[in-house]
């Protein structure tokens, strides 16, 4: 097997079809990784987080062809002696979900040959940090390391993310939700109709990108997010990434987003992308006018039963278990975050002190 470490952009684009058939592999929910461990999220994240830094793919290669895949970039640079310690993690620790190693079959010897080329290459770090589902095939490579890696690992903070699992047959699911949350989702649906032509759009086609963009910032500078400095406009690198995000998103089949327009005035939006049958929820917003119609839970509930005929049997919130999330599941997924130490002066002094954070909290 050969490791290739790639930082030229030609090289990377030449990976798009080994890359999402090694997502593919593990693609599922919950425990395994989501369409933004995928080419065209990685694509989006070079071209506005990454502009002018140093990134690296390390891709491994048998007889067969590509194997592995491990993109990674500098979250800190180790600069000297006396210098905080290098911190070397996935593209996916800039913004990312259910991430995880894309790793033909699974197998913990391409991860450590993919980790040792890192080693041995990539210079300016002490740490690798990273985050695995609780329970996936990622986590369970990392049982499978050597020791002389393995043991280097140490488990850091988790956090949970609520996520929606629904059965083939829709009925099921919707008599299955709490009835006061479905009278009330409908109730909040017939109060919209009767003030003006209520229109639902859901958005795939790429020649729709800029129209669903235009009306999702106005909707995000009318919203409460505003005001709050949380919002999409209030946020450039943010903007950045979602304008690169979609059409690589929309080019690759993955964009699933919606709108609900009322008389032609856009007041929630859905943004969106999915894979293998799976829509991860990336941002929603309403106009803060309409908040007493709860449009933007209306606009969900809409969109689900608009996205089950398409395959899509599961919609993952991401992000934290708040309560307007909550109200429509009671599953969960954890993610786990992990740092894998160098055995540098800095790494070894960095994993002490993880070491001794960790053993003060549990005192």
């Amino acid at each position: 097997m050969q490791v290739e470490l790639i930082c030229d952009r030609p090289a990377f684009d030449q990976l798009r079809e080994d890359w999402n058939r090694l997502l593919a592999e593990d693609c599922t929910a919950p425990f395994g990784m989501d369409v933004t461990s995928g080419f065209e999220w990685a694509s989006a994240l070079l071209d506005s987080f990454l502009i002018g830094k140093d990134w690296y793919v390390a891709v491994a290669r048998d007889q067969t062809g590509v194997t592995g895949i491990l993109p990674v970039c500098h979250r800190t640079r180790a600069t000297g002696i006396f210098s905080a310690p290098g911190i070397l993690s996935p593209i996916t620790s800039l913004h990312g979900g259910r991430n995880g190693f894309l790793i033909r079959n699974g197998e913990p010897e391409i991860l450590r040959q993919l980790i040792e080329s890192l080693f041995e290459r990539v210079p300016g770090w002490d740490l690798f940090g990273f985050n695995v589902v609780s329970g996936s095939r990622s986590e369970q490579m990392l049982a499978g390391l050597p020791k002389d890696i393995g043991s280097s690992i140490r488990r850091q903070d988790s956090k949970s993310s609520p996520i929606l699992l629904m059965p083939e047959d829709i009925e099921t699911w919707i008599a299955s939700m709490k009835p006061s949350l479905r009278q009330g989702l409908n109730r909040h649906k017939r109060q919209l109709e009767n003030l003006g032509s209520l229109r639902f759009e859901l958005l795939q086609d790429p020649a729709d990108v800029p129209r669903y963009y235009e009306a999702m910032m106005y909707i995000e500078r009318n919203s409460w997010k505003q005001a709050a400095g949380t919002s999409i406009s209030c946020k450039p690198e943010q903007d950045r990434f979602y304008q690169a995000l979609l059409p690589h998103a929309a080019g690759g089949r993955q964009w699933l987003s919606a709108l609900l327009t009322l008389d032609d005035e856009p007041i929630a939006h859905r943004l969106s992308i999915a894979c293998h049958g799976v829509a991860l929820g990336l941002k929603t917003s309403y106009v803060e006018a309409m908040k007493k119609y709860s449009p933007a839970s209306v606009l969900q509930w809409m969109y689900l039963q608009h996205v089950h005929p398409l395959g899509i049997r599961c919609f993952d919130f991401s992000g934290e278990t708040e309560s307007h999330k909550m109200q429509w599941t009671d599953e969960i997924y954890r993610l786990t975050g992990m740092r894998l130490y160098r055995l540098t002066a800095h790494g070894r002094l960095a994993r002490l002190r993880n070491q001794m954070a960790q053993f003060k909290q549990r005192t």
